[in-house]
């Protein structure tokens, strides 16, 4: 937090404003840094919001690996991801260069998104319902199942058997899903 709001204070535009998305390990450093960096008057710290509208204002979004990044990218705003986030790349965000992205926040390639957004979709999610039982769901969505579970392979048995053997009823309920017997 303290990089962001320092090379802000230094290098974005006068009258731009730093707002940040309410973080539970937040612990009065924002308050502490925009004080420490004179721009208290410019940096907002808000705990709700209505994220795609949020991301529809704004003139760009600075994360570590956040799937508000996704979002942003969804919507259209340059992103500035400062960590090892597996959507930062050249024509989609930005890779930890905030002091060039305050002043010349780079939109996504639409295109490019479009295609990223595609294979994402067609090779890590499945189109289901967890509410839905094994023996209702059609043929389709049994057979993206495998598709995913085989692609995945030894991850997916590993999350389902730590999954099936956690205390929470909803672990369980997941690994009966992916597995089919639910």
């Amino acid at each position: 937090m303290e990089e962001t709001i320092r090379s802000f204070a230094h290098h974005a535009h006068r009258g731009d404003s730093l707002v940040f998305k309410h973080y539970p390990l937040e612990r009065g450093l924002i308050v502490e840094n925009s004080e420490k960096y004179n721009v208290p008057e410019r940096v907002r710290y808000i705990h709700g919001g209505h994220i795609p509208t949020l991301l529809r204002r704004a003139k760009g979004v600075v994360t570590v690996n956040s799937t508000v990044g996704l979002q942003a990218l969804y919507h259209g705003a340059p992103v500035c991801a400062t960590g090892a986030a597996f959507y930062a790349r050249p024509g989609l965000a930005c890779r930890g260069n905030l002091d060039e992205f305050w002043k010349v926040p780079s939109a996504p390639d639409r295109i490019l998104f479009a295609r990223f957004h595609r294979f994402m979709v067609h090779k890590t999610q499945i189109n289901a319902s967890f509410y839905v039982p094994a023996s209702v769901r059609p043929e389709r969505q049994r057979a993206d199942i495998r598709r995913l579970s085989w692609r995945v392979g030894g991850g997916l048995m590993a999350f389902v058997l730590f999954a099936a053997s956690g205390k929470s009823a909803g672990a369980g309920r997941i690994a009966n899903w992916l597995l089919g017997s639910a």
